[in-house]
């Protein structure tokens, strides 16, 4: 064996197999983020003195790998939260990693068990992600969707491996001696993970969002506390790294707080008026900006709500930009949400009950006119969230369902503009809308309604 090779063999012998794995994770992290921050810096600097385009990266890529990265997987893969097929190769280098890590140098199932706990507590650390991973991923420029798809994945896998570990108390179970702290405890951990999964699903998270969050967090707090016992109790050395996951989450969220202040530090204050009107059983909100908070088509703002109780201090709405006007002092931000469980729907009745009814001047009522707007104090924090270039293709279509086709409005105007101005190659823009027509609104956007040609954009309504 080579000296470099052999030195290297003995400097991993010191450890064991989960710490290698844990050592090689962060190595292949380091490498990542090294690469990505001199990706960022050479392509600053070039498109700085106009030596690459905008889309560089995206052009000199053959035409089958685009292909290959956009292949959606069959409805079953799609179900189990593996829609394209680069997903389903970094599972499969996943899966790889942990059977190997699992099975080297083994020389019993108990082993293997035990080993099985290590890991777990090694993948507990990367989903220390904060309060929530979108601020962290909007600020390091990443894309939400990956992280969040990683992040699912991930946690999967420590649920895995905590099954496997739990299975060394079945002959425990079997004789019936569940007594202990020393066993309910490691027992109710893993319960609170196991419960955590289907919580994760992508038709929970789109139904009961809020919901299925607020479990999320206790989940995840009363798994961390008995893990935290659990270890101290056994005195295992995989309770620092729980406390290292424990400190990441704190940094992490700490960081973001802080980033966000030092981003709006411009401000005097956080806190503007927000319009609020209900109408056709959505919420639609309006608020100013100054000039210097620039936003961008598909981004999203959060919102806090200071008078609407101690809970909805805790509770931030994250809402997309619908369109913005412009104006000399600043920007008016357009906003709908459909009233769904939580702050939207508390807002949404209190306007409804303060004036469901408008009594004209002959004296009869009319309850489908639109209710009164009314202002709120409102902490603005963002906007957030990473824009599409769309300007490289000819014809656009956009396929959304319900208050979805508000998101789109920033990206069409700015599409349509950039067409006028020969800034872009867009030829035409399309609009499939899917709507119920117990919700339909006929007032198409407004847009739409100033007689802007088909040549531009054209809009499709489908009602269920």
């Amino acid at each position: 064996m080579p000296p470099v090779a052999a030195s290297i063999y003995r400097w991993a012998k010191r450890f064991s197999i989960p710490e290698l794995y844990a050592i090689s994770a962060f190595i292949l992290l380091a490498i990542w983020l090294i690469y990505w921050f001199g990706r960022s810096a050479v392509l600053g600097v070039a498109r700085l003195h106009r030596i690459v385009p905008r889309r560089w990266i995206v052009s000199r890529l053959p035409g089958p790998w685009r292909r290959f990265h956009f292949i959606y997987l069959p409805n079953g893969l799609r179900w189990m939260d593996i829609s394209r097929r680069h997903q389903g190769i970094a599972i499969v280098i996943m899966f790889t990693a942990n059977i190997v890590g699992l099975t080297l140098r083994i020389d019993s199932w108990n082993e293997v068990q035990r080993r099985a706990g290590s890991f777990a507590i090694i993948h507990l650390i990367p989903l220390c992600t904060g309060l929530t991973f979108g601020i962290p991923a909007d600020i390091l420029r990443l894309d939400r969707q990956v992280m969040a798809w990683s992040h699912r994945w991930i946690g999967r896998l420590c649920v895995m491996h905590s099954l496997l570990h739990g299975s060394i108390l079945v002959p425990t179970v079997r004789a019936s001696s569940l007594k202990t702290a020393r066993h309910i405890v490691p027992l109710a951990a893993g319960s609170c993970l196991v419960l955590i999964v289907p919580l994760t699903h992508a038709r929970v998270l789109r139904h009961h969002m809020q919901f299925a969050m607020k479990c999320h967090y206790c989940l995840a707090a009363v798994a961390i506390s008995t893990l935290a016992y659990h270890l101290i109790e056994r005195q295992s050395v995989y309770r620092w790294y729980l406390l290292g996951g424990v400190c990441l989450w704190l940094i992490v969220s700490l960081g973001a707080c802080v980033m966000t202040l030092f981003a709006h530090r411009r401000c005097r204050s956080f806190r503007h008026e927000v319009e609020l009107s209900a109408f056709n059983g959505l919420l639609w909100l309006e608020i100013a900006l100054p000039r210097h908070r620039v936003i961008y088509p598909g981004q999203y703002v959060q919102l806090c709500f200071p008078q609407a109780g101690v809970r909805a201090r805790l509770q931030f709405v994250s809402l997309y930009v619908g369109f913005w006007e412009e104006s000399a002092t600043g920007r008016t931000l357009h906003m709908v949400a459909r009233p769904q469980s939580g702050l939207t729907r508390r807002l949404y009745e209190s306007l409804r009950r303060r004036h469901l009814r408008h009594i004209d001047g002959d004296g009869k009522n009319y309850p489908g006119k639109a209710h009164q707007i009314t202002k709120q104090p409102v902490i603005v924090f963002g906007p957030y969230g990473r824009t599409h270039n769309l300007d490289s293709f000819g014809t656009i279509l956009f396929v959304v369902e319900e208050i979805g086709f508000y998101r789109t409005l920033s990206y069409i105007e700015m599409l349509v503009q950039a067409s006028r101005d020969r800034r872009a190659m867009i030829r035409k823009v399309e609009v499939l809308w899917e709507v119920e027509d117990s919700r339909y609104d006929p007032s198409i956007p407004y847009f739409f309604a100033q007689g802007q040609p088909d040549y531009y954009a054209k809009s499709s309504v489908y009602r269920r």
